[in-house]
């Protein structure tokens, strides 16, 4: 499924024009690939570097997806995840997607997370995984 996503000849063409994503992740170098592929993509993207300030940002507005890392300063992304769901069943709110990204394998996930998130992006990223990973929870919400 990924190689047809990823390959040379139609790496850019999935397009999500209209889509706003949340990403959270305290590496400078991630934040502006994420904000580039975001772009690329059609989508708006606010790029923060830590679980509080997503949570703040969600608070204001609704997202299509949010991005988060699981290794952030403040408040790491097993607590965001939590917070997240936390305050959607709190305020009656749709659930949104989350995707978590990481060096680390996503078995090593405590259990209850993982029925929480809609997808794991290992790091490095690839466009295509994105893309692909994107494009599911997409059609499906």
């Amino acid at each position: 499924m990924f190689d047809t996503v990823s390959s040379p000849s139609n790496v850019g063409s999935v397009r999500f024009p209209g889509r706003n994503i949340l990403v959270a992740d305290d590496n400078p170098v991630f934040q502006i690939l994420m904000k580039q592929l975001a772009a690329d993509a059609g989508m708006r993207s606010l790029v923060l570097s830590n679980g509080k300030q997503i949570m703040r940002a969600i608070a204001v507005k609704n997202y299509d997806a949010v991005i988060l890392d699981l290794d952030m300063p403040e408040l790491d992304g097993v607590s965001t995840i939590e917070a997240i769901r936390r305050a959607e069943l709190r305020n009656n709110l749709d659930r949104t997607p989350i995707l978590i990204t990481s060096i680390s394998h996503a078995d090593e996930l405590p259990d209850h997370v993982k029925g929480m998130i809609d997808g794991y992006l290992q790091k490095p990223i690839s466009r295509g995984l994105l893309m692909a990973s994107l494009e599911s929870i997409f059609t499906v919400n």
